[in-house]
């Protein structure tokens, strides 16, 4: 799965959303450009991204993409509760990779698409306000489809 970072280029006026096209190669951004890693800072703390214009080309590109490439985060009290969730058998299987999932108060649907470069999506209300972290509901599903492959 590819990580989109926060990048700024020398000029340090705008940063843009963009990912490595290989392990060791250039950045690229969403608005198409190309830079090599020594000509740019990487912006990883909250502070920073706040304070810096971010290109709007690069939004546009990314509002277009019908879901993030981010990596979520691992939020492990969410990992425990998904984990919990999926030992408690409250998981159905759609065909197309889509699971109704038991919660504590309502059933959410997860959506993993077939891409590896995109992210996973929850309707539960954690997942919206969140869509940095992976919610239980997403965790479940994983722990699901990593058992099904070993029992499989």
């Amino acid at each position: 799965m590819r990580q989109l970072h926060s990048v700024v280029i020398p000029d340090g006026k705008v940063r843009h959303l963009a990912f490595h096209n290989n392990i060791r190669g250039p950045y690229k951004t969403m608005c198409g450009l190309l830079w090599t890693n020594a000509h740019v800072d990487e912006l990883d703390t909250p502070y920073a991204i706040s304070k810096t214009r971010v290109c709007q080309n690069c939004l546009r590109a990314r509002r277009n993409h019908d879901v993030d490439t981010l990596l979520p985060a691992v939020d492990q009290g969410a990992a425990l509760r998904g984990r919990a969730l999926a030992d408690e058998g409250g998981i159905r299987e759609v065909p197309g990779r889509i699971y109704r999932v038991q919660g504590s108060t309502d059933a959410y649907t997860v959506t993993v698409p077939e891409d590896v470069d995109l992210a996973s999506l929850c309707t539960c209300m954690a997942a919206k306000t969140h869509p940095e972290a992976m919610c239980k509901h997403q965790a479940a599903v994983f722990l699901y489809e990593a058992r099904e492959m070993n029992d499989g």
